[in-house]
């Protein structure tokens, strides 16, 4: 990966800054990385780029029937407890519900193998008798927490598509006619009330057996955190992809992924282009941090040269496709800056054009299709120029 140019969050905001002729001081450099944050997130929503196309596969669970259950209501050990026999709970028993003498009841809370809690406003009310069947099933499976948009659900266990349907559809669907867990026929996308700023798929009716399924996204761009560190140095042989760090370092977990850039003992390195402050010591090696044990680092890319106890940079990746995206990603940062700036009016208006105009270039260029689909006639203009029609 770190073969190809990367472009990381400290080089946007750096070029954000020589653009205005600014210092990397003061509200200037904040305004700066709120600009390069708030642009990715833009430029992932104004179109279905090719480079964040991806698909994910997973298996859904069966409905269990083993073993009968107790309801105790009140009174026990537990409010609400429900204790299985002869069997025992999934440890994730709170994504099911429960079938009761067919009534549906979510599961607030586990406790053992053997005993949950349902959920205070949706019980039996009273207490069920020891010997009762129940069944419990899941209907709602969450997406990734970087999924922005949504493709195709193919359901590969029997072959077919599974269409997408609106949340209000998919509860009246179960609720009027389609509650008994068995093949899935549509799904939702919605909160499932599982997790926080989250989607999942909420099938109808729920399944009731493993079903292995496959869907394409829209992924997010990976988020923006690290702009620069560089506390500390760090030493590599040449030839390898083990580096060590040294004094007080304060790279951790949520560094995995971001770019580790070595410079000399007496410097930190630069981008290509030069510091913003006039020095200019261009980066010698460059890596992805693929993985972090105390002092010990491995990036992506065996160093060129040997290193010893140089300074360093790390810094979040912008991901993006740079041949295509990065022109309209940096007009979108100037215009994101002049607006957050206030600049004069014409200004402001003079960098949204030209970063609609890079905008417009940039999904020409992402148009990978020659031809339409194959359901309808071919448009000769599917990959008409921005030029023709300015």
């Amino acid at each position: 990966m770190s073969a190809t140019e990367i472009i990381t969050y400290q080089d946007i905001v750096e070029h954000i800054l020589d653009m205005f002729d600014e210092d990397r001081a003061g509200r200037p450099l904040r305004v700066a990385r709120r600009a390069a944050r708030e642009s990715l997130r833009e430029l992932h929503m104004a179109h279905r780029w090719s480079y964040y196309t991806s698909e994910r596969t997973f298996v859904t669970a069966a409905a269990q029937t083993t073993g009968t259950i107790t309801y105790d209501h009140t009174g026990g050990s537990y409010e609400r407890l429900l204790t299985l026999a002869d069997a025992t709970w999934p440890t994730n028993v709170t994504d099911y519900k429960i079938i009761i003498d067919d009534v549906h009841y979510p599961i607030e809370r586990y406790l053992t193998t053997t005993t949950v809690t349902l959920d205070p406003n949706n019980n039996p009310g009273a207490d069920v008798a020891a010997g009762t069947s129940y069944k419990i099933y899941r209907e709602s499976y969450p997406l990734p927490v970087n999924f922005g948009d949504f493709g195709n659900l193919i359901d590969l266990t029997n072959n077919r598509v599974v269409p997408v349907i609106s949340s209000d559809v998919q509860l009246s669907s179960k609720e009027i006619a389609q509650d008994t867990p068995d093949t899935p026929w549509q799904v939702a996308i919605r909160n499932a009330g599982e997790y926080l700023n989250s989607l999942s798929f909420v099938f109808v009716p729920p399944p009731g057996s493993e079903i292995r399924y496959r869907y394409t996204f829209q992924r997010a761009p990976r988020s923006l955190e690290t702009e620069v560190n560089s506390t500390g140095t760090c030493s590599a042989n040449s030839g390898s992809t083990s580096v060590t760090m040294s004094g007080d370092h304060t790279l951790t977990a949520k560094h995995l992924g971001a770019v580790l850039r070595f410079g000399t003992a007496a410097a930190v390195p630069t981008n290509i282009f030069g510091g913003i402050d006039g020095t200019d010591n261009p980066f010698v090696d460059q890596g992805i941090i693929l993985s972090i044990y105390g002092t010990a680092v491995v990036i992506d890319n065996a160093v060129s040269q040997t290193h010893t106890d140089v300074m360093f940079t790390v810094s979040d990746p912008v991901d993006i496709e740079n041949n295509i995206m990065l022109t309209a990603y940096q007009r979108m940062c100037e215009a994101r800056f002049t607006s957050m700036t206030k600049r004069e009016l014409k200004d402001r208006r003079d960098r949204e054009e030209l970063a609609l105009f890079a905008l417009r270039l940039a999904k020409e260029r992402d148009n990978k299709s020659l031809n339409s689909p194959t359901y309808s006639s071919y448009d000769p203009f599917s990959r008409v120029t921005v030029t023709d029609t300015a």
